[in-house]
């Protein structure tokens, strides 16, 4: 097995952890939604626009005004710009699959170390965001914190 191929497949490996990490982060976003608004439809598009937001906006608001800072208006950029401009990418949770798909990991430098830079983000974002909803659940479902009566049971998840 050639040393590219076991690239390969510890990438895609990472990249289906990843995909299964966005279906969990979309289940607990719906959930949170789900407190907020009464409606099962209403919560399920306002979680599915969250991850578009989430995937598109990095692109937008940090990419895109890098490369045309970065530009030198047509002259060809140093090296770093465009290094900084494609790590900047790496900011949106779906930019990593492209990258795989084309194969184009390479022009992140090593690509172990933008998978794991990627990865290791999204693991600090999911403890911060999973210690938030912790520390705030009770308030956020309305709770006392002195309330001894029995919850009620949760309604399955469709």
């Amino acid at each position: 097995m050639s040393q590219r191929s076991v690239v390969a497949g510890i990438v895609q490996h990472q990249v289906q952890k990843l995909r299964k990490h966005l279906k969990q982060r979309a289940k607990h976003l719906h959930d949170l939604l789900q407190q907020v608004i009464d409606s099962l439809v209403l919560t399920s598009l306002a979680a599915t626009a969250g991850l578009v937001v989430w995937c598109v906006a990095p692109f937008l608001v940090v990419t895109m005004p890098l490369g045309i800072f970065l530009s030198n208006f047509g002259q060809t950029s140093s090296g770093i710009d465009r290094m900084v401009i494609k790590c900047s990418t790496l900011l949106s949770p779906a930019s990593i699959i492209p990258f795989n798909e084309f194969d184009s990991l390479g022009e992140l430098g090593e690509p172990w170390r933008a998978v794991l830079a990627n990865f290791a983000c999204y693991a600090v974002l999911l403890v911060a965001v999973r210690a938030a909803c912790l520390r705030n659940a009770d308030r956020w479902l309305g709770r006392s914190a002195n309330s001894s009566r029995p919850l009620a049971a949760d309604p399955p998840f469709h």
